[in-house]
């Protein structure tokens, strides 16, 4: 066997193992770029139910609105209560006197 023989061996056998390494790498480059596209998409997922969730929240600014109005409310309801109240004890009394007077 030549020297040329012997070289050409070499050659076709690092040329071997460098195939064997590139499509190792290319293997183990598509098998990382799935996992990275699996965990975007349920990166993406997530995002997307906080989005829906978000929109379920009332804003709060709205909140502060209608708490004020309903707030207002109560206070009109209190103070009707305690006119109403007050006409009551009014006409107990002079229905008191007015019986009292008559006797």
């Amino acid at each position: 066997m030549s020297e040329f023989d012997v070289l050409r061996e070499r050659l076709d056998a690092l040329k071997d193992r460098t195939d064997l390494k590139f499509s190792s790498m290319e293997t183990a480059l598509k098998l990382a770029q799935r996992g990275l596209d699996a965990r975007l998409e349920g990166m993406n997922e997530v995002r997307e139910q906080l989005r829906e969730q978000g929109n379920k929240f009332v804003n709060i600014d709205v909140y502060s609105e209608r708490h004020e109005g309903l707030e207002k409310r109560i206070r009109l309801l209190e103070t009707s209560s305690a006119k109403l109240m007050g006409i009551g004890v009014i006409a107990i009394i002079l229905i008191q006197l007015g019986t009292a007077y008559l006797k």
